[in-house]
């Protein structure tokens, strides 16, 4: 049976919280991570981006692909003790504007690089009509939550 979490259960797994935290809902299938997101008109930063016409940040987008891959990897082995933080954005393509209220799934592929403490973290996001929004690969370091708690 594949994982799934709740928004709960997510932020048992990652470290954000309240609007910084960007994902409804998670599925960990083997190194395959599957998770949708939604941002609502509300959402502070919306009201800014653009007046009138609200879109979603690109850099929301690539940070909920980057979350999608550290809920991956802290349901591995010791828990929520492996934290994965964004070290590099390699190729991101933003195929579309995404709006307030669209519920955005993202799909990704994530693997360690050699014998190192970097993943890959390779996909795509979509909308509900199977509109592409996003094309993403991103390496994401692999740190203990006690070595950036001090």
């Amino acid at each position: 049976m594949m994982p799934s979490y709740g928004k709960k259960a997510i932020e048992d797994l990652l470290p954000h919280r309240g609007e910084a935290l960007f994902l409804d809902d998670a599925v960990v299938e083997g190194s395959h991570v599957s998770t949708h997101a939604t941002w609502t008109d509300s959402h502070p930063h919306l009201a800014g981006h653009f007046p009138g016409l609200p879109i979603v940040p690109g850099v929301f987008l690539i940070e909920a692909a980057a979350q999608s891959a550290g809920v991956l990897l802290a349901s591995l082995g010791d828990g929520a003790a492996r934290l994965g933080l964004l070290s590099g954005v390699r190729k991101s393509l933003i195929h579309r504007p995404v709006r307030p209220g669209e519920r955005i799934c993202f799909e990704l592929d994530v693997k360690q690089i050699g014998d190192t403490n970097f993943c890959s973290a390779v996909g795509t996001a979509h909308n509900e009509v199977s509109d592409k929004v996003l094309t993403v690969e991103l390496t994401v370091a692999i740190v203990m939550r006690e070595a950036i708690e001090r």
